[in-house]
């Protein structure tokens, strides 16, 4: 801070037998200020080594901008990492034409209402790069069309690093079947769940879907995580979960063990398995 390079100054000048002499003897940064405001005269000295812990403060701010920039410039360097690829996958604009400009293929002009991917993730695997991407229609996370999933792949194909071999998935979410007993506390909820105060929320469902939602795109299932989440919901005093299993398109369904990893990146509650029909409610007391 300003005051801790003024002060700084101060003890040198008083480590130096031949500068004693100047008065004060005892001397801040917040003197120096009350003593500016005053109608006293402030040394010629202290408003000198003012000057120069400001010029040295505004200096140090100076490099602290420069590093910012430098290190942005450095996270947005062509590094070609999972990481490059996915921000990369962000900036698609469809139904605009890359150019070559500056070494490498962009947009002429940035527009936001035509980046249509709000998810992505990039993961290695077999040698092969793979790109999940989704968008958003009405806050729900969806797969590209076909239209869309075409002119993104044509889109990856022209940035990529050559030799890269990249595999372009947006499909439906991978469906998730799971089956609980929820111990709950008669006071507060009812034989089917819902909340005795309103009749109307499931907080068991609502903590499962709500931890579905907010999994982050091809981020990891975690079945503990999911039984906690269900565990400290309103009016449940106990679970037990009986069936934990999921599916990727016509791959038949498989339990899991511990945790999982969508393939599309995203996961849904089956329908055909809706939890108000899996889940099993026992009253205690």
């Amino acid at each position: 801070t300003l005051s801790d390079i003024y002060e700084a100054l101060i003890a040198e000048k008083n480590s130096q037998a031949t500068l004693i002499g100047l008065e004060p003897a005892i001397d801040s940064h917040q003197t120096l200020l009350a003593n500016l405001t005053s109608q006293s005269k402030v040394a010629s000295w202290r408003l000198m080594l003012a000057v120069v812990a400001v010029g040295l403060w505004v200096h140090e701010q100076l490099w602290d901008v420069a590093k910012a920039e430098l290190t942005d410039l450095a996270n947005k360097a062509q590094a070609g990492t999972t990481r490059w690829y996915r921000d990369q996958c962000l900036y698609f604009q469809y139904g605009d034409t890359l150019q070559w400009l500056n070494g490498k293929y962009q947009y002429f002009v940035i527009n936001p209402a035509l980046q249509i991917v709000q998810r992505a993730a990039c993961v290695e695997a077999g040698g092969n790069l793979i790109i999940k991407v989704a968008k958003l229609v009405s806050g729900v996370v969806t797969p590209l069309d076909v239209t869309e999933l075409a002119a993104f792949t044509t889109y990856i194909n022209q940035i990529k690093y050559a030799g890269t071999v990249t595999q372009v998935v947006s499909a439906a979410a991978d469906l998730l079947k799971l089956q609980y007993k929820v111990y709950y506390n008669p006071l507060v909820m009812a034989a089917d769940g819902t909340l005795l105060s309103d009749g109307v929320t499931k907080p068991a469902e609502v903590a499962i879907n709500d931890f579905i939602t907010n999994l982050p795109f091809n981020g990891r299932l975690n079945l503990s995580a999911i039984d906690d989440a269900v565990q400290a919901a309103t009016g449940v005093l106990d679970v037990s979960r009986t069936l934990a299993e999921a599916k990727y398109g016509i791959i038949p369904y498989a339990a899991i063990t511990d945790y999982y990893y969508p393939n599309a990146g995203y996961l849904n509650i089956d329908p055909a398995y809706p939890l108000a029909a899996n889940i099993t409610y026992i009253a205690t007391l």
